[in-house]
């Protein structure tokens, strides 16, 4: 939405639905921030915004009258941000947001700029339950973790390198830094980690130049191994790997990538079932499972042989109205991909030996599709 357009939709809901509105999603350019300003103060019963502020042609911005604003938002509880935010989340660090729980800060593919995260979350972290943080450059997590003493979830970049390197202990800020531990968090989402099993596009960006993507999957696993020491974390119980392009990778690859990819999965897994942790893909499945296609049972086949003629009648009848076939939606259980109805059942399995492991940890999944009516082995 261009900015000279979001003006007069703020005033009309500042006007109409300054008391019913609850969630908004705004996506407008950078130079529109003033607007966006006005427009929270005047929905003072907002629970949920979105806010997008995307690249604006003139990169220096008029805050006006607006710098003087503090909105405060007695019912704010959800809070996205998105994109060329540096700004916002500075002024947002003086608002009074006194329900504020849950916050989301995505810098996008920017590598500079960074808002000061620190500034906002000394104001605001204390009560923060969930904290979503993506950004290519590393944000300070061990100072961030500090921050947020209650919360619960917690999401990053996967590809962080989230402890500082070997130094001589001449840095005093370093020397400062409090340790990288949090004792609630029970629930880690991890964005990026394309180069961690060898297939998509991190491969082939890899093939060129093999150094950067192996010193990303070093920090991958570093992470992975700081995340499951229970001296660390040690409420933790789930770990998901966020990235939707990287469960499409593995299913076209039918699985991690021979050789190092395969063994840091299985490396994973096992780091995580020897501490109770559960590793997940991004729809929430064990990282190693796929949906395939549904196989008819056989109680469906014992039937008597005019039930069975009728069947063949009514399977007809389908075909030539098999338009209606795909009206129907899929239910929750599902894990639609469009290029999976009609795919034969491969797997990809883990090497890892069935016996010689301590009775107390589980074995890792075979690595394969999963019936779509959502039921699994062992679960």
């Amino acid at each position: 939405m261009r900015a000279s357009i979001f003006g007069p939709v703020a005033d009309t809901l500042g006007t109409f639905a300054a008391k019913s509105l609850r969630t908004l999603h705004i996506v407008v350019p950078s130079s529109a921030f003033s607007k966006v300003i006005w427009a929270l103060d005047s929905l003072r019963h907002m629970s949920a915004p979105y806010i997008k502020l995307e690249a604006a042609k003139d990169e220096e911005l008029h805050f006006g009258a607006a710098s003087s604003i503090h909105p405060r938002l007695p019912a704010l509880q959800h809070l996205a941000l998105k994109s060329h935010i540096q700004d916002f989340v500075e002024q947002a660090a003086g608002w009074s947001l006194p329900a504020l729980r849950h916050v989301s800060i995505n810098c996008g593919t920017g590598r500079s700029d960074l808002p000061d995260t620190l500034a906002f979350l000394s104001v605001h972290g204390a009560d923060l339950t969930s904290l979503d943080l993506y950004a290519i450059p590393a944000m300070p997590l061990a100072r961030i973790l500090a921050l947020c003493p209650v919360l619960t979830t917690l999401a990053f970049n996967g590809d962080w390198r989230v402890l500082p390197a070997p130094s001589s202990g001449d840095d005093a800020d370093e020397g400062d830094a409090p340790p990288l531990a949090h004792d609630r968090i029970t629930s880690v989402g991890l964005h990026g980690l394309a180069y961690a099993f060898g297939v998509g596009f991190g491969a082939a960006y890899a093939q060129g130049d093999r150094l950067p993507a192996l010193v990303v999957a070093a920090t991958n696993d570093r992470t992975l191994d700081l995340l499951t020491a229970r001296a660390a974390f040690p409420a933790l119980r789930t770990v998901r790997v966020l990235s939707p392009d990287l469960l499409e990778a593995l299913d076209r690859a039918d699985g991690p990538a021979p050789g190092e990819g395969m063994k840091r999965w299985e490396r994973w897994w096992q780091a995580c079932t020897h501490v109770g942790v559960r590793l997940e893909d991004c729809t929430g499945a064990l990282l190693g499972e796929l949906p395939m296609d549904p196989v008819e049972s056989d109680s469906d086949s014992g039937e008597s042989d005019g039930e069975e003629e009728e069947s063949e009648v009514e399977l007809v009848d389908e075909e030539e109205s098999n338009e209606d076939e795909y009206d129907a939606s899929p239910t929750p259980s599902h894990r639609p991909h469009p290029s999976r109805s009609r795919r034969e059942d491969r797997e990809w399995r883990t090497s890892i030996p069935a016996q010689g492991r301590p009775a107390a940890r589980r074995a890792p999944p075979a690595i394969g599709r999963v019936p779509r009516d959502g039921r699994e082995a062992g679960r």
